[in-house]
Parts: C-alpha cells; sequence; structure tokens
C-alpha cells in the first residue's frame, strides 16, 4: 500500500513543453508527490540522477515524453531500470496517440518501462505513479535481501548458499516452491501433533492464465506471474508461508487460522486481485482468482504435506467449477466432494475396461403396441469387472461424461453394434439397431466419418 514514504522519492518530469510539464507537476503535488525534479532535455535528466548515484533506493519514477531532446529512451531505460546494480528505475513513457507500437523499444519484460497514450487520464496516471514506486519498494526490499545474504555468507560458501536458495525457491516470483513448501509442512504437522495447533492451506489458482499467456506471449504471462504475488503479498500482509506449486497455482498456509479467518484472508485476496489491472501494451486484463482452502483441525491428523495440498485442490477445482472467482472449503462430506471421489474411482476401472473389452452390448426389444412386431432393437452397454460382476450404465456412464471419456465408449458401442450386424445371417438382415449418444457426439463430425467407414467396411446397409 503507498505511504508517506514512498511519496518523498524522487519524480522526474522530463518534457520540453512546458505547459504540459507544469500540469504534470500539479497533478503528481495534487496527489501527494512533492518531490519532483523537472529536465526539459536528456542531459538535464542525468543531471538529477547524478545527485542520487549512491543512494538510488531515494529515486522513484521518471516520466518522461517519447520527443524529449537530446534522449535516446531505449538506452536510458537499459542503464536504469534493469535491477542489477540494485537502481530498479521505472519509467512512464508518454506517448502521442498515433505512435509507433511499443514494442519499438525492444525491451524485455525485465525493464520496468510502461507506455501512456494522449491525452491520458489523469487519475490513471496516478494509480500508476503509485504502484510503480510500491513495486519499486518491493524489488528493493529484495535486492536488499539477497545483498545482506551475500554479505554475511563467506566467500567459499556464496555458491554452495545461492544453490541452495535456487533449489528451495521459486526463480521467477522468489517463493518458496513446492519441495520446499512440503518440508516447512512437515514441520507443521509434527508441531500440530505436539501442540494441537490448527492452521489453513489456501490453494490459489489465476483464472484463465492461459489466456494471458496464449495472447501476450510468456515475457507478458511472467510478468503477470510476479505482478500478482506482489498483490496477494500486500493483501496478507506477508503473513504465511507463500509458495509457487505450478505455472499459476499457488498455496499460502496460514498457522494458527480457524476456516473463518481463513475465509476472510481468501476475500481479501480475491478483493485486491478484483480491482488489479495488467496492462500490455494498449490491453487490461481483468485478473480473478479460484482459492480452495484445506483445513488442519486438531485432533484431526494429515499423514503427509501432500495430503493436504491436495485438499486444496479438489476444494479449488470445485470454485472453479462454480463459476471461478470463488472460495471453496474442502468438507469430505460434501456432496461436490463425494462425487470427485466416485470419479476418482471409476475413471481407472473405465480405462481398464476399454483396454481389456470388459464392456458388452445388450439389445432391448422395441415392441409395437399396436400388432406385437418388434421394429428395432436398442442398444444397451454394460461393464464386467474382473470379478465377473455386471455394472450398468447409471454407475459409469455419469462419470464419463464429466471426465471426458464418453466418446471412446461411444466409439466402442458403435464399432460393436456394427459388427454385430454384419455378423448376423442374412435372414436376419431385417434387424436394426438404436444406439444413444451424448449431446457431445454430435459436435464432432469425426463420429460421422467414423461411422461412414464402419459401414463401407462392412457392408451394413445404413437404414439398420
Amino acid at each position: 500500500m503507498l505511504n508517506q514514504v514512498h511519496k518523498q522519492k524522487k519524480i522526474i518530469v522530463a518534457d520540453a513543453d512546458t505547459w504540459s510539464c507544469e500540469e504534470l507537476v500539479k497533478l503528481l503535488k495534487s496527489g501527494g508527490f512533492t518531490n519532483i525534479a523537472v529536465a526539459n532535455d536528456g542531459s538535464k535528466v542525468y543531471e538529477v540522477l547524478r545527485v542520487y548515484q549512491d543512494n538510488p533506493n531515494d529515486l522513484g519514477v521518471v516520466i518522461i515524453d517519447e520527443d524529449l531532446p537530446q534522449c535516446h529512451i531505449k538506452e536510458m531505460c537499459k542503464s536504469l531500470s534493469h535491477e542489477n546494480g540494485g537502481i530498479f528505475l521505472s519509467f512512464i513513457i508518454l506517448r502521442k496517440e498515433q505512435a509507433q507500437e511499443p514494442e519499438a523499444l525492444g525491451l524485455g519484460s525485465e525493464y520496468q518501462t510502461y507506455e501512456i497514450f494522449k491525452p491520458y487520464r489523469f487519475q490513471e496516471l496516478l494509480q500508476l505513479v503509485g504502484f510503480l514506486l510500491v513495486l519499486k519498494h518491493e524489488r528493493f526490499l529484495r535486492f536488499q535481501q539477497q545483498e545482506k545474504l551475500i554479505t554475511e555468507l563467506s566467500t567459499r560458501k556464496l555458491l554452495d548458499a545461492k544453490l541452495k536458495y535456487m533449489v528451495a525457491h521459486d526463480d521467477l516470483t522468489g517463493l518458496l516452491n513446492r519441495h520446499s513448501l512440503e518440508q516447512h509442512l512437515r514441520l507443521v504437522l509434527h508441531k500440530n501433533g505436539k501442540l494441537l495447533q490448527n492452521g489453513a492451506l489456501l490453494f490459489i489458482d489465476l483464472d484463465r492464465f492461459g489466456l494471458v499467456n496464449d495472447i501476450e506471449g510468456f515475457d507478458a504471462a511472467d510478468r503477470l506471474l510476479v505482478e500478482v504475488v506482489t498483490v496477494i503479498r500486500k493483501a496478507v500482509h506477508g503473513m504465511g508461508l507463500f509458495a509457487r506449486i505450478g505455472s499459476d497455482e499457488l498455496c499460502l498456509y496460514l498457522d494458527q487460522s480457524s476456516p473463518e479467518q481463513a475465509k476472510a484472508v481468501s476475500e481479501q485476496i480475491t478483493r485486491q486481485l478484483e480491482s488489479f489491472r495488467f496492462r500490455v501494451r494498449d490491453a487490461s486484463y481483468n485478473i480473478t482468482a479460484s482459492i480452495g482452502i484445506a483445513m488442519l483441525v486438531s485432533p484431526e491428523t494429515v499423514k503427509h504435506p501432500a495430503e493436504l495440498i491436495s485438499k486444496g485442490h479438489q476444494a479449488c477445482t470445485i470454485a472453479k467449477k462454480k463459476g471461478r472467482n470463488k472460495i471453496w472449503l474442502y468438507c469430505e462430506e460434501d456432496q461436490a466432494f463425494q462425487e470427485r471421489q466416485r470419479d476418482a474411482y471409476w475413471v481407472p476401472v473405465i480405462r481398464e475396461a476399454l483396454s481389456n473389452n470388459r464392456f458388452f452390448l445388450a439389445f432391448q426389444p422395441i415392441v409395437n403396441l399396436q400388432d406385437g412386431t418388434i421394429s428395432h432393437h436398442e442398444v444397451l452397454i454394460r461393464m464386467k469387472t474382473v470379478d465377473g460382476k455386471i455394472i450398468t450404465p447409471g454407475e459409469f456412464i455419469p462419470v464419463a461424461e464429466r471426465m471426458g471419456l464418453i466418446h471412446g465408449i461411444e466409439l466402442w458401442v458403435i464399432e460393436k453394434s456394427i459388427e454385430f450386424l454384419a455378423a448376423l445371417p442374412s435372414r436376419f438382415s431385417h434387424v436394426s439397431l438404436a444406439i444413444n449418444l451424448s449431446g457431445n457426439a454430435f459436435q464432432d463430425d469425426a463420429i460421422v466419418r467414423f461411422i461412414q467407414q464402419k459401414l463401407e467396411m462392412s457392408w451394413v446397409s445404413p437404414d439398420r
């Protein structure tokens, strides 16, 4: 959150247009930013920066016009916005409305540069300045922690310490990785067994993260993840064990937390993310997250950290199914979880039955009530388990539809039905079959081609 310390950082306004420069200064002062320096060309910018050569952390943001005289913006950003050296200076580049595309700068995601097109909205500019100051402070704190670690270690142990950090942390976000989180949770579980303390694991999954990844590319997706982590850290005020365990999956463990407290923290995270906007060039993305909560409640025991993480993941999956941007508390008596447990049981059984031909067909005659003749037969499917037990479709078909296995079953039924008709003696050429397919089957053109191919290969008439 922006505070007075952030507002005291030096802000440099670099614009050759005197009127525009004065307006920017007035705007910044109205937002509480008073430590402002003005430059009308590139050489003046460097003059201001030299004063802070020994105290780069006192610098805040450079707001610079793209047409500033005597200034190579690209080179300036490269030398001052990269985190090497601990400068972390952010640039807001003021562009004309029909200017060239922002990619022309050729800067990667490691450089803190943002573009705003004229005429810009004052409130948006103030919010961006505030955000960059907070982000700079976060990066500087991380830099200080790294420098402190380097200083305290001897030269002989320096490489070993860095390797240990890399093994325990995610290299993009600086969070704990999954292995490190599980190590910490083992200690928590041991302490929980001794002291009977409660805790909560929040499993956080960003909604539609893949959309940004696909549209804007990997660099933008990486920057999104870093900025989201910053937002969450501020939302929870740095408490708890925070880890990245997947591409867009985060875990936050809260010690000595009740279900009510865990829900309150989750709601705070979702609110902060809803107000956050991720900007890439002229695009703006609204980022949300689905959160699953798994409680570690005494005297209940969890034997392994993976079990607690799995429960959080299951709760998060339910939250996503409920419409995303939701919070869900794991409860074994919950109908949604019982359904998932049934799915987990039946999926390998169905796959094994398909692989080993443990399905078989049954045929129910459809009788004309007026004359008693059989018009056709309805094809039914049954499953035979390894021990010979017969399973009706009501047990496994709903699971197959939910878990994406129904297509394989339908292809099997079609193939076996056509083979059955082809094998009948000619005196039964009048026999015809009706097969019930799911609604999803008719959305796939491939199934029509499959039926045509099977009919042609077996010489079975389509009207059967």
